[in-house]
């Protein structure tokens, strides 16, 4: 029994684990051999030196394969990775904090982080933090939090629009496609 990542949906039951007596069976050349008893894919499966392998429970009759299982599960492994990769990318968000009393250099230095995970794809979720009475001058938080977005207004998109939670000025950008 082979078990990928920790997902029971990439649990795939082999040779004798397999308790279906009536399978459709491809060969190791891709190619249907037809629906065969267990018994007989079996037989098929060990004169190739390969593993007989369930790929589709679902499916009626069941599917099976004839292939080499620790090839099967590292190709399967591959992909579950590289698509979770993928879908991390996309959902991810960084977060870059801002004072209202930002000096102006250390405001550009922010800026150039932020061009650079909008170049790799990320959202921002940028936040200007107020602290103590700082929080009666909203206005100067929001002058900076909107220099910021006029000086990336051609890299970036506001995904939603500034708000308050808090103490907290917020927006959430993501790059332009």
């Amino acid at each position: 029994m082979q078990n990928i990542g920790k997902s029971k949906k990439y649990y795939f039951p082999a040779n004798y684990n397999i308790r279906v007596n009536e399978l459709f069976v491809v060969d190791a050349t891709g190619r249907g051999r037809g629906v065969m008893s267990r018994e007989a894919a079996l037989k098929l499966a060990q004169e190739a030196g390969l593993d007989l392998v369930l790929v589709n429970q679902q499916a009626q009759p069941p599917v099976a394969r004839i292939i080499d299982l620790q090839k099967f599960i590292y190709e399967k492994q591959q992909r579950w990775q590289e698509a979770r990769k993928k879908s991390r990318r996309g959902s991810e968000v960084k977060r870059i904090r801002l004072r209202p009393n930002i000096a102006p250099h250390d405001l550009e230095i922010k800026i150039r982080r932020i061009r650079d995970f909008l170049t790799k794809g990320y959202k921002i979720k940028i936040t200007v933090q107020f602290f103590g009475r700082q929080i009666t001058h909203k206005e100067i938080g929001e002058e900076k939090l909107n220099q910021v977005l006029a000086a990336l207004k051609e890299e970036c998109e506001i995904e939603k629009e500034p708000w308050f939670e808090g103490k907290k000025l917020m927006v959430i950008i993501r790059p332009k496609n």
